[in-house]
């Protein structure tokens, strides 16, 4: 029997602009996984949707994935494969509603616009946004973060009807399903979360109200979910030299410390650990990240790289723990009753995105 223990959670590294050459700690160079999203049987008929269609809008900071699996591949840094839908994110979702739905919309001049802020499956488990904890089981604890806005739109005209932001826990491990054959008992999970989301909602009030109530056009809608990307962090280019000591400070690309100074102190004989001090030669403390006007470390679990994708940041958290292997077969493999225990290291890099607009890390 082998038991999986993580013993011990070093912090991730992070890097601002990327170049052509491959880097093993940047997790937008995993494999990726391609899902199909496929109807295998329609919506219900006691299901019946007050529009003839739906429509998505990708408003994501990162719109080429929906989160990270555990893959089993070959190598520490490669465990992981980001987990994509065939046909790309949006078109895979909206195609799926349209067809799931079929026998359930009505047929007038109404339609159903969702702008995905945030959609993404996650198997690590995380505290808060200060502490990241990594469960015994990396693919346990799966839950779906969604932000997701609704309008009800007409003849060019939408209605905003609701904003939703929550998170849909699932009972079962669906990476484990997502990493297996994609059957529809496999998907049964990721297409639960995305029904739920349409389902959850009464839009009568919505069509009662539609020609009452001001609306905006689609181009100012997607003009106003694209603002959330005019940050300085996002807009300057590089990262200015210095202690950051909140996310705030990061997403203003504004450090609280200019001046400060990268040590490095020595522990069991091999290890060592990056600490900074300021110009005063005292040790900082508690601070989010740095930068020496280049990269960025990220400084809340071990001062490593961060990288950005699109408009987003990724990167690696390092978890080195061991295994315990028990052998009860004894000396002729008739299981004599004598256990034998051996331990042998392990060492797994966790990739996790940073949330732009919360400072979250899933």
């Amino acid at each position: 029997m082998r038991l999986l223990i993580f013993a011990s959670l070093l912090a991730p590294s992070l890097v601002f602009a990327q170049d052509d050459k491959r880097d093993v700690l940047n997790p937008d160079q995993l494999a990726e996984k391609e899902i199909k999203l496929e109807v295998q049987r329609t919506a219900p008929s006691s299901v019946t949707l007050p529009f003839t269609s739906i429509k998505i809008i990708d408003s994501r900071s990162d719109t080429s994935k929906i989160g990270y699996l555990f893959g089993g591949g070959i190598g520490i840094k490669k465990k992981f494969k980001k987990m994509v839908l065939h046909g790309g994110i949006s078109n895979a979702i909206e195609k799926y509603y349209n067809e799931y739905y079929a026998g359930s919309f009505t047929q007038n001049d109404f339609e159903l616009l969702i702008v995905m802020k945030r959609l993404w499956i996650s198997g690590n488990a995380k505290s808060n946004n200060k502490r990241i904890e990594v469960a015994t089981s990396v693919g346990g604890n799966n839950s779906l973060y969604c932000k997701w806005e609704y309008y009800l739109g007409k003849n060019g005209a939408y209605f905003p009807v609701k904003r939703l932001d929550t998170v849909i826990y699932f009972d079962e491990n669906v990476i484990k399903y997502i990493d297996e054959e994609f059957s529809e008992k496999r998907q049964s999970y990721l297409k639960f979360g995305l029904k739920a989301l349409v389902e959850i909602l009464d839009y009568s009030n919505a069509i009662n109200q539609f020609s009452k109530q001001p609306k905006k056009t689609l181009a100012a809608i997607v003009e106003y979910n694209n603002r959330v990307n005019a940050i300085p962090v996002l807009q300057d280019g590089e990262f200015k030299k210095g202690v950051y000591l909140s996310f705030e400070e990061f997403k203003n690309n504004e450090p609280s410390i200019r001046d400060f100074r990268e040590k490095k102190t020595k522990y069991q004989l091999v290890n060592s650990e990056n600490y900074l001090e300021n110009s005063n030669g005292e040790t900082i403390g508690n601070y989010w990240g740095y930068s020496d006007g280049k990269e960025f470390r990220f400084g809340m679990l071990g001062n490593e790289k961060i990288y950005r994708i699109q408009n987003t940041f990724c990167f690696f958290i390092k978890v080195e723990g061991y295994t315990i292997n028990t052998d009860n077969e004894g000396f002729s493999g008739q299981g004599s009753g004598i256990s034998t225990t051996s331990k042998s290291k392990y060492k797994i890099w966790v990739p996790y995105q940073l949330d732009m607009e919360t400072g979250e890390i899933y």
